[in-house]
């Protein structure tokens, strides 16, 4: 199950030699997440890295990251602005495959960051092949429109930053993996200052994306910037990881149902949400944003709840 947390700006410092970077890594281990979702160039507010001059030193990140028991997925923005030309964005691509092959178990590629801004779409990367070890996507769209196509190996997925996002995380990214029969995951989900520290949003959406999809990255303003949490960004990124925990891994492979079905386990109930997986006699249901009240239903029992995610058996 991925538990992702941002990390922007890591290869560049990495690559730049700041010392500060240990410390950031540390954190996000300790948290209990286990992947990074880190820029491979940047140019705009966050920084100006170019990473091409720099691409020997992929294999060395990959092996930091890899002590540091964090998998990493390489992302790409602002393509328009450091790397414009299709033949060089095509040639980049194989460059950093080429660099980072060796280390596929633990690396995967999102070649473009909401590729639907023009600043962010590289036409260079589109019709591309890479190696089958490598697990890579053509990337993101903006909030809520899907993943770019044609699909690689694996698809992303931008939620909105709506008042229910949580339940988006996880369901609304399980649809586009239904839709393009891929693996697909949550990014740059709703940042905490964004939604005003609320600790409990950052457990349902977790919980949400570990019961329905591959899973999701915990985004936050510290992590853009790859400088560790504020306290408030810590208790809401431990909230996410404990969310992510809470749901038993075998239920990823149950059939899903929501509350307005007939085969749910709990009652529908009008304007709040409820998904579920099945596997036999027992359920497990999130219920975003919705933690109290729900009345089993069909022969169900509640065997135990945590927050928003509840366990049934019959």
């Amino acid at each position: 199950m991925v538990k992702a947390a941002s990390g922007f700006l890591h290869f560049m410092k990495y690559a730049t030699g700041d010392a500060s970077l240990d410390a950031v890594c540390d954190e996000q281990r300790d948290l209990g997440f286990n992947e990074v979702r880190v820029f491979l160039g940047i140019k705009g507010g966050l920084g100006d890295f170019d990473p091409r001059p720099h691409l020997d030193k992929l294999p060395g990140f990959c092996k930091y990251m890899a002590k540091k028991k964090l998998r990493i997925e390489f992302t790409h923005g602002d393509w328009k602005r450091w790397c414009p030309d299709p033949a060089d964005q095509k040639q980049l691509l194989h460059d950093e495959e080429q660099a980072i092959l060796p280390y596929a178990a633990w690396t995967q590629i999102e070649g473009m960051n909401e590729g639907d801004h023009l600043d962010n779409y590289a036409a260079g990367i589109v019709p591309e092949t890479l190696d089958q070890a490598v697990l890579w996507c053509l990337g993101s769209r903006i909030q809520d429109a899907g993943t770019m196509v044609p699909v690689k190996r694996w698809a992303s997925y931008h939620p909105s930053r709506t008042k229910d996002w949580p339940r988006k995380v996880g369901h609304n990214c399980m649809e586009v993996a239904d839709k393009h029969k891929m693996p697909a995951k949550s990014n740059e989900c709703k940042r905490p200052d964004e939604d005003g520290y609320k600790v409990s949003n950052f457990f349902d959406a977790a919980a949400n994306a570990s019961l329905l999809c591959a899973g999701a990255c915990f985004h936050y303003a510290s992590g853009k910037s790859s400088v560790l949490m504020s306290a408030q960004e810590r208790q809401c990124a431990e909230a996410w990881v404990e969310g992510a925990n809470a749901v038993p891994l075998g239920y990823r492979y149950g059939k899903y149902t929501a509350g307005h079905l007939h085969d749910s386990p709990v009652e529908y109930r009008p304007g709040k949400w409820s998904h579920a997986r099945l596997l036999g006699n027992k359920a497990c249901v999130s219920v975003p944003q919705n933690p109290d009240g729900w009345i089993p239903k069909n022969g169900w029992h509640v065997v135990w709840q945590n927050q928003t995610v509840i366990e049934l058996e019959k």
